[in-house]
Order: structure tokens, then C-alpha cells, then sequence
């Protein structure tokens, strides 16, 4: 029970921290709405710090080593960093080395909070498999979630060059096409879109290339490392990985290819 609290407050916190973030990256806020984002992100830091350091409590101590993966823990550690800049103002310690300014950075946490946010809300989807859902639905499902949201974020401010008007099918095409990767657009994209509506678009392209549970997949086995056995056959089926003891190394194939092509084109 403990744990299932623990994880539901982590998730609420994640989705907070990913909206919060495209909500602030989309429009351009007035300072009192961003100063009142800052406290929505401190309570989804106190939540992700909560839920960690109580699953480490309540893990038996055998089996504490596989509550996280490497990575995971290097998270881990990246969180406990933001706790220096609140023991340096709190004990009123000199900062003569300069550390404040590294470690005490609204960029930096938010960056930090994100991934943390992505690696929680996809440890969310895999759970989910867990209840005898259908993988196939899950996949459609998950796909058309992807097109509804990023249809929306290139409706942004931001996302759209001053002066031009997107229509909202032109918007939906545009996300449609991007994530089933068809290259199909009714605009001109340069024209029409800045530089973060652009990046949205890639990101798009990437969920939908890679597959939306392939990556959730590869987070959660990446920096969690606690997928049941259930789990792992639902994500196996959906990679087409030929046995469970080769589902890491073809999550891991899927995405050095993948990076390996981009980069070299």
C-alpha cells in the first residue's frame, strides 16, 4: 500500500511537471504565473524526493541493489544534488568555491525534473501493462495520444511565427504525419513554424519511429530496472524480441541504430 501511494504521488507530480513545462516553454507568462509554476515544482521535487527515499526505506535490504538501475541511481544522486543549494542558504554556509551558482539554477532543475518526470510517467505505462490490457490496443491508444497532444503543443505561441494563422486541422495533419512518419505536410513548415515548434515536430518524428512503448519500455528498464515478468513478455511481443533474456540487448539495438543513422546522416 505504501508503495502504491508512493508511486501514484510521483506520477500526479510528473504530470504536473511536464505540463507546468510545456506551459511555460509554449506561452509567454507573466513573472507572478511563473513564480507560482516555481512553487508547483518544488512540491513535485518533494514528492519525487519523498517517493525515492521511501521506497529505498520500505525495499528489503537484499534486494535494494535492484531497486534501481545504475543509471537510475545517477538520478537518484542528481536530485540529491538540489538539496545543496537549501543546506548552504539554510546552515549559511560561504560559498567561496562558486557551487551555488552550478547547483542553484532554475534550468538545471528543470531539467532534472523532467527526466525525472519521463522516466516516472513511463514507469506508469509499463505498470499498466500488468493488468491484462491488450498490448495492441495500448499501442493504438498510445498513438493517438501522442498525435492529440502534439497537435495541441504546435498550436502554441510559440510554436508558430508571428503573423501566420495554423488552422487546427492543419495543426492535427501535421502531428498525424510526424508521428506515423509519412513526411506528408498541407503548410510550409519553415514558414510557419519557430525553431521550438520545429524541435516539437522532431520529437514527434522520434516517438513515433522509435514507437511510443519502446521507449517508455527502455526508460523503465533503463533507469528503474523492476519490470515483472508479465511486463516483460507485453513489451517482448510488442520489440518482437525472440526471448526475454534478449528483450534489454534489442531495446538497446533499436536505439543505438536508430541514434547511429541520424547522427551519420
Amino acid at each position: 500500500m505504501a508503495f502504491k501511494v508512493f508511486a501514484f504521488m510521483a506520477h500526479v507530480a510528473a504530470l504536473c511537471v511536464i505540463v507546468g513545462a510545456v506551459l511555460e516553454f509554449g506561452f509567454a507568462l507573466s513573472d507572478r504565473l511563473k513564480s507560482e509554476f516555481g512553487l508547483v515544482y518544488f512540491w513535485a521535487w518533494n514528492m519525487f524526493l519523498i517517493e525515492r527515499i521511501g521506497r529505498l526505506l520500505l525495499t528489503k535490504r537484499g534486494k535494494r541493489k535492484s531497486a534501481y538501475s545504475f543509471l537510475g541511481w545517477t538520478i537518484n544522486g542528481l536530485l540529491t544534488l538540489t538539496l545543496i543549494p537549501i543546506l548552504v542558504n539554510f546552515l549559511g554556509i560561504d560559498d567561496s568555491m562558486g557551487v551555488m551558482k552550478i547547483l542553484d539554477n532554475r534550468v538545471l532543475h528543470l531539467l532534472i525534473l523532467f527526466l525525472i518526470s519521463f522516466i516516472e510517467l513511463s514507469d506508469a505505462v509499463i505498470t499498466s501493462l500488468g493488468r491484462k490490457s491488450n498490448p495492441a490496443l495500448m499501442m493504438a491508444v498510445s498513438f493517438m495520444f501522442i498525435i492529440m497532444v502534439g497537435s495541441g503543443m504546435l498550436l502554441m505561441p510559440r510554436c508558430i511565427q508571428q503573423g501566420v494563422h495554423l488552422s487546427w486541422i492543419d495543426s492535427l495533419f501535421t502531428a498525424t504525419s510526424a508521428v506515423c512518419v509519412t513526411g506528408l505536410t498541407t503548410i510550409d513548415v519553415p514558414s510557419t513554424f519557430t525553431g521550438f515548434g520545429q524541435l516539437v515536430i522532431m520529437m514527434l518524428i522520434q516517438v513515433g519511429g522509435l514507437g511510443v512503448m519502446t521507449i517508455t519500455s527502455f526508460f523503465a528498464l533503463f533507469f528503474m530496472g523492476n519490470m515483472s515478468i508479465y511486463n516483460q513478455m507485453q513489451v517482448q511481443d510488442m520489440v518482437s524480441s525472440k526471448s526475454l533474456a534478449s528483450l534489454w540487448s534489442t531495446l538497446l539495438n533499436i536505439f543505438g541504430f536508430t541514434a547511429f543513422l541520424e547522427l551519420a546522416g
